[in-house]
């Protein structure tokens, strides 16, 4: 695929591997391409689903957060012409940064998030419109974590909860805005989704979570625009 096509291209913000790769798979089967931004590696993965032979890699495209997200989107841009979705796989938190009294309270999951959807907004999506998805909990998917089971309230959850739902309502018509959140989910994080979530889905036995998640974004993805805008749907582990 090169740039100035017009096949469908939604962006994967993850680690490649585990999630990020059957999120693609799934896609790919819809007949969408898929550009994989692994920020850990540094590196994007464009899996085109008519000619597997077409994928190809590219490093060095700068960090992620800030200016390091805008060149992360222009990249995509030069390489695949356009950012129809984005899927933003939030990783565990991490302090970031610190202030005269004391450490950053927000960690780096927000900034991350933050940061990759105004440059795809900015970069794209503002004139072309498109979907963005954000995935909580996501991280325990990635091949070697070893993180609990529980989705804990945190400060990123609860901003990037507030983000969906007031891009949700400012961009509507244009972008639609939405989250899932992979559970089982804890009294507090309760609280903050208050009562605009979907009704929580119990999940399969382990070895098909991946497939539940999986059908959740593709559906959020690529439904008629304005079907699922504003959404936050809780996945229960429980």
């Amino acid at each position: 695929m090169t740039a100035g096509s017009t096949e469908r291209v939604i962006v994967i913000a993850g680690r490649h591997g585990g999630l990020a790769d059957a999120i693609a798979d799934g896609l790919n089967a819809k007949g969408v391409t898929v550009a994989i931004a692994d920020v850990t590696a540094g590196e994007i993965l464009v899996r085109s689903h008519m000619d597997r032979s077409d994928d190809f890699r590219t490093t060095g495209y700068g960090e992620a957060g800030g200016a390091g997200a805008d060149r992360q989107v222009a990249r995509l841009l030069h390489l695949v012409g356009r950012v129809d979705g984005l899927v933003h796989l939030m990783p565990a938190s991490t302090p970031s940064g610190t202030h005269a009294t004391g450490p950053d309270p927000v960690g780096s999951s927000f900034h991350s998030a933050l940061a990759l959807i105004l440059a795809a907004y900015s970069g794209w999506m503002r004139d072309n419109g498109g979907c963005i998805t954000n995935v909580l909990g996501a991280h325990r998917y990635e091949p070697d974590d070893t993180s609990g089971t529980v989705v804990h309230a945190s400060v990123d959850d609860a901003l990037v909860l507030a983000l969906t739902r007031e891009l949700a309502a400012e961009l509507a018509g244009l972008v639609d805005v939405n989250a899932i959140v992979v559970g089982p989910v804890d009294t507090t994080l309760e609280v903050l989704l208050g009562d605009s979530i979907r009704r929580p889905i119990p999940m399969e036995p382990r070895a098909n979570e991946i497939d539940t998640i999986t059908k959740a974004v593709i559906d959020f993805q690529t439904s008629a625009r304005g079907s699922h805008n504003g959404e936050v749907l809780v996945l229960d582990l429980a």
